[in-house]
Protein backbone atom coordinates (compact mmCIF):
# COMPACT_ATOMS: atom_id res chain seq x y z
CA UNK A 1 0.00 0.00 0.00
CA UNK A 2 1.22 3.47 -1.09
CA UNK A 3 2.18 5.37 1.72
CA UNK A 4 0.41 9.22 1.54
CA UNK A 5 2.99 12.12 1.93
CA UNK A 6 1.96 15.69 3.11
CA UNK A 7 2.28 18.32 0.03
CA UNK A 8 4.68 21.05 1.03
CA UNK A 9 4.58 24.27 0.04
CA UNK A 10 6.36 23.53 -3.53
CA UNK A 11 3.70 20.95 -4.20
CA UNK A 12 0.63 23.48 -4.69
CA UNK A 13 -0.45 24.07 -8.05
CA UNK A 14 -1.53 27.22 -9.12
CA UNK A 15 -1.11 30.62 -12.09
CA UNK A 16 2.02 32.12 -12.85
CA UNK A 17 2.63 35.62 -13.21
CA UNK A 18 2.47 35.60 -17.19
CA UNK A 19 -1.10 33.57 -16.97
CA UNK A 20 -2.26 36.30 -14.38
CA UNK A 21 -1.51 38.85 -16.92
CA UNK A 22 -2.64 37.37 -19.65
CA UNK A 23 -6.40 36.69 -17.62
CA UNK A 24 -6.07 40.45 -16.33
CA UNK A 25 -5.66 41.47 -19.97
CA UNK A 26 -8.51 39.66 -21.01
CA UNK A 27 -10.71 41.19 -18.62
CA UNK A 28 -10.15 44.77 -19.03
CA UNK A 29 -10.65 44.21 -23.12
CA UNK A 30 -13.86 42.85 -22.02
CA UNK A 31 -14.73 45.57 -19.46
CA UNK A 32 -13.82 47.41 -22.30
CA UNK A 33 -15.92 46.41 -24.91
CA UNK A 34 -18.91 46.52 -22.55
CA UNK A 35 -18.34 49.60 -21.60
CA UNK A 36 -18.44 51.20 -25.25
CA UNK A 37 -21.40 49.32 -25.63
CA UNK A 38 -22.96 51.11 -22.71
CA UNK A 39 -21.69 54.63 -23.87
CA UNK A 40 -22.68 53.54 -27.75
CA UNK A 41 -26.22 52.97 -26.20
CA UNK A 42 -26.44 56.26 -24.21
CA UNK A 43 -25.20 58.14 -27.14
CA UNK A 44 -27.51 56.90 -28.87
CA UNK A 45 -30.59 57.59 -26.42
CA UNK A 46 -29.91 60.65 -26.12
CA UNK A 47 -29.83 60.88 -29.72
CA UNK A 48 -33.17 59.25 -29.80
CA UNK A 49 -34.41 61.92 -27.25
CA UNK A 50 -32.94 65.14 -29.38
CA UNK A 51 -34.61 63.69 -32.17
CA UNK A 52 -38.36 63.34 -30.50
CA UNK A 53 -38.08 66.84 -28.80
CA UNK A 54 -37.12 68.13 -32.23
CA UNK A 55 -40.00 66.52 -33.66
CA UNK A 56 -42.50 67.57 -31.31
CA UNK A 57 -41.28 70.88 -31.59
CA UNK A 58 -41.68 70.86 -35.08
CA UNK A 59 -45.28 69.37 -35.25
CA UNK A 60 -46.42 71.95 -31.97
CA UNK A 61 -45.35 75.18 -34.07
CA UNK A 62 -47.07 73.76 -37.05
CA UNK A 63 -49.86 73.24 -35.37
CA UNK A 64 -50.06 76.92 -33.85
CA UNK A 65 -49.37 78.63 -37.28
CA UNK A 66 -52.15 76.16 -38.91
CA UNK A 67 -54.89 77.23 -36.28
CA UNK A 68 -53.90 80.92 -36.31
CA UNK A 69 -54.15 81.29 -40.19
CA UNK A 70 -57.49 79.21 -40.79
CA UNK A 71 -58.82 82.44 -38.18
CA UNK A 72 -57.43 84.96 -40.24
CA UNK A 73 -60.18 87.15 -41.19
CA UNK A 74 -62.49 86.28 -38.96
CA UNK A 75 -64.71 89.27 -37.99
CA UNK A 76 -67.70 88.14 -35.75
CA UNK A 77 -71.22 88.72 -36.87
CA UNK A 78 -69.98 91.18 -40.09
CA UNK A 79 -68.93 90.32 -43.35
CA UNK A 80 -68.56 94.33 -44.38
CA UNK A 81 -65.34 95.62 -45.62
CA UNK A 82 -63.73 96.96 -41.96
CA UNK A 83 -62.09 100.20 -41.53
CA UNK A 84 -59.44 99.97 -39.04
CA UNK A 85 -58.60 102.41 -36.43
CA UNK A 86 -56.45 105.30 -36.57
CA UNK A 87 -55.30 104.98 -32.94
CA UNK A 88 -51.67 104.81 -32.55
CA UNK A 89 -50.70 101.71 -30.42
CA UNK A 90 -47.11 101.23 -28.44
CA UNK A 91 -44.24 99.31 -29.65
CA UNK A 92 -46.40 98.57 -32.80
CA UNK A 93 -44.26 97.28 -36.02
CA UNK A 94 -45.78 100.86 -38.08
CA UNK A 95 -48.00 102.87 -37.64
CA UNK A 96 -51.50 101.62 -37.99
CA UNK A 97 -50.49 97.90 -38.26
CA UNK A 98 -51.76 96.44 -35.08
CA UNK A 99 -55.25 97.84 -35.63
CA UNK A 100 -55.68 96.60 -39.73
CA UNK A 101 -58.14 94.22 -39.72
CA UNK A 102 -58.88 94.89 -43.05
CA UNK A 103 -55.83 93.43 -43.77
CA UNK A 104 -56.14 89.85 -42.36
CA UNK A 105 -52.80 88.10 -43.74
CA UNK A 106 -49.49 89.57 -44.55
CA UNK A 107 -45.64 88.48 -44.96
CA UNK A 108 -42.03 90.04 -45.75
CA UNK A 109 -39.87 87.40 -47.87
CA UNK A 110 -36.60 86.95 -45.79
CA UNK A 111 -36.10 90.15 -44.45
CA UNK A 112 -37.34 92.16 -41.80
CA UNK A 113 -38.66 95.66 -42.39
CA UNK A 114 -39.57 96.00 -38.39
CA UNK A 115 -36.12 95.91 -36.97
CA UNK A 116 -36.31 99.02 -35.74
CA UNK A 117 -39.47 98.68 -33.94
CA UNK A 118 -41.37 95.24 -32.96
CA UNK A 119 -38.41 92.64 -34.30
CA UNK A 120 -35.36 93.62 -33.03
CA UNK A 121 -33.64 90.34 -33.59
CA UNK A 122 -34.26 88.00 -36.95
CA UNK A 123 -33.13 85.07 -38.03
CA UNK A 124 -31.90 86.26 -41.93
CA UNK A 125 -32.90 84.60 -44.69
CA UNK A 126 -36.48 83.44 -43.05
CA UNK A 127 -39.99 84.82 -43.42
CA UNK A 128 -42.16 86.52 -41.58
CA UNK A 129 -46.00 86.13 -40.96
CA UNK A 130 -48.49 88.30 -40.02
CA UNK A 131 -52.33 87.17 -38.92
CA UNK A 132 -55.33 89.51 -37.85
CA UNK A 133 -59.06 89.02 -36.67
CA UNK A 134 -61.00 88.93 -33.73
CA UNK A 135 -61.29 86.43 -30.98
CA UNK A 136 -63.73 83.42 -31.22
CA UNK A 137 -64.41 84.03 -28.11
CA UNK A 138 -67.45 86.93 -27.79
CA UNK A 139 -69.60 88.24 -25.41
CA UNK A 140 -73.38 89.78 -26.30
CA UNK A 141 -73.29 93.86 -25.86
CA UNK A 142 -75.64 96.48 -25.80
CA UNK A 143 -75.66 99.26 -28.10
CA UNK A 144 -73.93 102.42 -26.64
CA UNK A 145 -72.71 100.37 -23.18
CA UNK A 146 -69.12 99.43 -22.97
CA UNK A 147 -68.16 95.44 -21.99
CA UNK A 148 -67.61 94.45 -18.04
CA UNK A 149 -63.89 94.80 -17.74
CA UNK A 150 -62.47 91.57 -16.05
CA UNK A 151 -59.04 90.15 -15.89
CA UNK A 152 -57.07 89.52 -18.01
CA UNK A 153 -58.76 92.38 -19.99
CA UNK A 154 -57.93 96.11 -19.02
CA UNK A 155 -59.45 99.31 -19.93
CA UNK A 156 -56.85 99.69 -22.37
CA UNK A 157 -57.76 96.55 -24.33
CA UNK A 158 -59.04 96.84 -27.94
CA UNK A 159 -62.38 95.46 -28.65
CA UNK A 160 -64.22 94.65 -31.78
CA UNK A 161 -68.16 95.45 -31.78
CA UNK A 162 -69.55 93.00 -34.83
CA UNK A 163 -73.10 93.31 -35.67
CA UNK A 164 -74.86 92.28 -39.26
CA UNK A 165 -73.28 94.39 -42.08
CA UNK A 166 -71.40 96.85 -39.58
CA UNK A 167 -67.96 96.79 -37.06
CA UNK A 168 -66.06 98.72 -35.34
CA UNK A 169 -62.87 99.06 -33.64
CA UNK A 170 -63.12 100.71 -30.04
CA UNK A 171 -60.49 100.98 -26.45
CA UNK A 172 -61.68 99.78 -23.26
CA UNK A 173 -64.23 101.73 -21.83
CA UNK A 174 -65.28 103.93 -24.85
CA UNK A 175 -68.07 102.28 -26.62
CA UNK A 176 -69.37 102.88 -29.80
CA UNK A 177 -72.44 105.22 -30.03
CA UNK A 178 -72.98 105.39 -33.70
CA UNK A 179 -73.73 101.40 -33.45
CA UNK A 180 -76.97 100.89 -33.12
CA UNK A 181 -77.95 97.54 -34.95
CA UNK A 182 -78.94 94.61 -33.00
CA UNK A 183 -77.98 91.90 -32.06
CA UNK A 184 -73.94 92.78 -31.14
CA UNK A 185 -70.84 91.09 -29.59
CA UNK A 186 -67.87 92.41 -28.71
CA UNK A 187 -64.75 90.45 -29.47
CA UNK A 188 -61.14 91.02 -28.55
CA UNK A 189 -58.36 92.75 -31.48
CA UNK A 190 -55.86 89.55 -31.94
CA UNK A 191 -52.73 90.74 -34.20
CA UNK A 192 -50.23 88.00 -33.99
CA UNK A 193 -46.64 88.40 -36.39
CA UNK A 194 -44.60 85.35 -36.19
CA UNK A 195 -40.88 85.47 -37.08
CA UNK A 196 -37.51 82.89 -35.92
CA UNK A 197 -35.31 84.49 -33.60
CA UNK A 198 -31.88 83.13 -33.89
CA UNK A 199 -31.67 82.68 -29.81
CA UNK A 200 -34.37 80.97 -27.28
CA UNK A 201 -33.23 82.75 -24.35
CA UNK A 202 -30.75 85.15 -24.32
CA UNK A 203 -28.23 86.02 -27.91
CA UNK A 204 -25.21 84.95 -25.49
CA UNK A 205 -26.34 81.50 -24.83
CA UNK A 206 -24.43 78.32 -26.11
CA UNK A 207 -25.16 76.88 -28.69
CA UNK A 208 -27.72 79.09 -30.23
CA UNK A 209 -31.12 77.42 -30.81
CA UNK A 210 -33.23 79.09 -33.45
CA UNK A 211 -36.63 79.68 -31.92
CA UNK A 212 -40.23 80.31 -33.59
CA UNK A 213 -41.16 83.48 -32.03
CA UNK A 214 -43.96 86.13 -31.87
CA UNK A 215 -45.40 89.74 -30.98
CA UNK A 216 -48.78 90.04 -30.47
CA UNK A 217 -51.11 93.47 -29.50
CA UNK A 218 -51.43 92.50 -25.95
CA UNK A 219 -54.85 93.01 -23.44
CA UNK A 220 -53.00 95.89 -22.30
CA UNK A 221 -53.61 97.95 -26.09
CA UNK A 222 -50.14 97.61 -26.64
CA UNK A 223 -47.62 95.27 -28.70
CA UNK A 224 -45.51 93.28 -26.60
CA UNK A 225 -42.21 94.28 -25.44
CA UNK A 226 -39.99 93.33 -28.86
CA UNK A 227 -37.30 92.37 -26.16
CA UNK A 228 -39.43 89.87 -24.81
CA UNK A 229 -41.95 87.95 -27.21
CA UNK A 230 -43.91 85.20 -26.60
CA UNK A 231 -41.92 81.56 -27.80
CA UNK A 232 -43.61 79.54 -29.76
CA UNK A 233 -41.29 76.45 -29.98
CA UNK A 234 -37.62 76.09 -29.41
CA UNK A 235 -35.76 74.74 -32.81
CA UNK A 236 -37.10 75.79 -35.54
CA UNK A 237 -34.59 77.30 -37.33
CA UNK A 238 -36.37 78.31 -40.82
CA UNK A 239 -39.81 79.82 -41.90
CA UNK A 240 -40.85 80.02 -45.32
CA UNK A 241 -44.68 81.11 -46.95
CA UNK A 242 -45.75 81.69 -50.00
CA UNK A 243 -49.33 82.80 -50.25
CA UNK A 244 -52.31 81.66 -52.56
CA UNK A 245 -53.63 85.07 -54.55
CA UNK A 246 -57.20 83.83 -56.12
CA UNK A 247 -56.77 84.79 -59.90
CA UNK A 248 -60.12 86.54 -62.18
CA UNK A 249 -60.50 83.05 -63.39
CA UNK A 250 -60.71 81.58 -60.22
CA UNK A 251 -57.54 79.65 -59.42
CA UNK A 252 -55.16 80.24 -56.87
CA UNK A 253 -51.41 81.29 -58.05
CA UNK A 254 -48.60 80.79 -55.22
CA UNK A 255 -46.87 83.22 -54.72
CA UNK A 256 -43.78 84.79 -52.20
CA UNK A 257 -44.50 87.97 -49.93
CA UNK A 258 -42.44 90.41 -52.37
CA UNK A 259 -44.57 89.16 -55.65
CA UNK A 260 -47.80 89.53 -53.85
CA UNK A 261 -47.19 93.23 -53.13
CA UNK A 262 -43.47 94.26 -52.53
CA UNK A 263 -44.89 98.01 -51.16
CA UNK A 264 -47.19 97.00 -48.95
CA UNK A 265 -45.71 97.21 -45.03
CA UNK A 266 -48.58 95.55 -43.04
CA UNK A 267 -50.84 98.95 -42.60
CA UNK A 268 -52.11 99.69 -45.89
CA UNK A 269 -55.89 99.78 -46.02
CA UNK A 270 -56.38 100.33 -49.14
CA UNK A 271 -57.39 97.67 -51.20
CA UNK A 272 -54.52 95.52 -52.73
CA UNK A 273 -53.38 92.11 -53.68
CA UNK A 274 -53.02 91.04 -50.36
CA UNK A 275 -57.09 90.93 -50.14
CA UNK A 276 -57.34 88.40 -52.57
CA UNK A 277 -55.29 85.66 -50.28
CA UNK A 278 -56.96 82.88 -50.11
CA UNK A 279 -54.52 80.22 -49.10
CA UNK A 280 -50.97 79.74 -47.15
CA UNK A 281 -48.13 77.46 -48.26
CA UNK A 282 -46.29 76.95 -45.18
CA UNK A 283 -42.62 75.30 -44.59
CA UNK A 284 -40.53 75.20 -41.44
CA UNK A 285 -37.52 73.05 -40.38
CA UNK A 286 -37.48 71.56 -36.90
CA UNK A 287 -33.55 71.86 -35.51
CA UNK A 288 -31.82 69.63 -32.68
CA UNK A 289 -30.73 71.24 -30.02
CA UNK A 290 -27.23 69.54 -29.75
CA UNK A 291 -24.84 68.88 -32.59
CA UNK A 292 -24.22 65.97 -34.06
CA UNK A 293 -20.56 63.92 -34.45
CA UNK A 294 -21.30 63.83 -38.06
CA UNK A 295 -22.43 66.44 -40.59
CA UNK A 296 -25.44 65.82 -42.67
CA UNK A 297 -26.28 67.21 -46.27
CA UNK A 298 -29.54 69.01 -47.12
CA UNK A 299 -30.44 68.57 -50.95
CA UNK A 300 -33.44 69.10 -52.87
CA UNK A 301 -36.54 69.48 -50.92
CA UNK A 302 -37.63 73.24 -52.03
CA UNK A 303 -38.77 75.31 -49.54
CA UNK A 304 -40.85 78.37 -51.12
CA UNK A 305 -38.41 80.05 -53.07
CA UNK A 306 -35.54 78.39 -50.93
CA UNK A 307 -34.19 74.52 -50.77
CA UNK A 308 -33.49 72.79 -48.03
CA UNK A 309 -29.66 73.07 -48.47
CA UNK A 310 -29.74 77.16 -48.97
CA UNK A 311 -32.04 77.02 -45.48
CA UNK A 312 -28.76 75.89 -43.38
CA UNK A 313 -26.92 78.78 -42.03
CA UNK A 314 -23.18 78.40 -41.77
CA UNK A 315 -21.39 76.23 -38.98
CA UNK A 316 -24.94 74.64 -38.12
CA UNK A 317 -24.37 71.69 -40.72
CA UNK A 318 -23.83 69.06 -37.56
CA UNK A 319 -27.64 69.58 -36.43
CA UNK A 320 -29.98 67.30 -37.49
CA UNK A 321 -33.25 68.86 -39.09
CA UNK A 322 -36.77 67.37 -40.00
CA UNK A 323 -38.72 69.78 -42.43
CA UNK A 324 -42.41 70.14 -41.83
CA UNK A 325 -44.85 71.59 -44.47
CA UNK A 326 -48.40 72.43 -45.29
CA UNK A 327 -51.03 73.82 -47.65
CA UNK A 328 -53.56 75.84 -45.32
CA UNK A 329 -56.80 77.22 -46.96
CA UNK A 330 -58.07 80.27 -44.99
CA UNK A 331 -61.87 80.09 -43.97
CA UNK A 332 -62.36 83.51 -43.51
Amino acid sequence: MKKMTPKTRMDVSGFSLIEMMIALTIGLLVIAALTGVVISGSRSSKSNDRTADMQNGGRYAMDVLKRDIQHAGHHGLTGAEIISSTQTVTNECVAGFALNLRQSIFGANATNPYAATCIPAHEPNTDILVVRYVSLNSTPSTPGVAPTISAPLTANTYFFRSAYGVGTIYQGTAAPTSMTQEPQQDHTVETHVYYIRPFTVSATESPLIPALCRVILDKDGTMTNPNSPEVIASGIDQLQLRYGVLNADGTLQYLDANAVDAAANGATTTANNWDRVRAVQLWLTARSNRAEENAYVYSGNDMGDINAAASVANGTSHFRRQMFTSTIQMRN
